[in-house]
């Protein structure tokens, strides 16, 4: 059984943080079994399904990243949208957690390289 992604919705990087953890959770699990002849299929397999979800989440976490560290981001929210000022500790942490979501997908990326014989060896 797969987690749930419940995303909380109290701050972007709380909301970042929920995603980066549910693809943690899912890449504990995540042990695909494919072959080349199944690369070109026109259905996705599950272990497919659950990749594609995997990377969804991942670049979204990145992208809010972005804007949580983006003074131009935040300068509007102030404004337009009565938002707190975004905290340097906030943006700071939001880098950390952007590349913490680059080299999950990264991960991710080897393991289904592996799982249908394309792997270079970890060269």
């Amino acid at each position: 059984a797969r987690p749930e992604l419940d995303v909380v919705r109290v701050s972007a990087l709380h909301c970042a943080f929920a995603l980066l953890f549910w693809v943690h959770q899912s890449a504990v699990e995540f042990k695909p079994n494919l072959n080349m002849s199944a690369a070109g299929q026109k259905g996705k397999s599950g272990s497919e399904e659950a990749f594609g979800n995997m990377l969804k989440a991942a670049n979204l976490a990145q992208q809010i990243c972005r804007d949580v560290r983006n003074l131009v981001f935040s300068d509007y929210g102030q404004r337009e949208c009565g938002l707190r000022e975004v905290s340097a500790f906030a943006r700071k942490t939001a880098e950390e957690l952007r590349k913490h979501a680059a080299a999950m997908k990264e991960h991710l990326n080897t393991v289904m390289a592996d799982s249908i014989g394309l792997s270079t060896g970890g060269a």
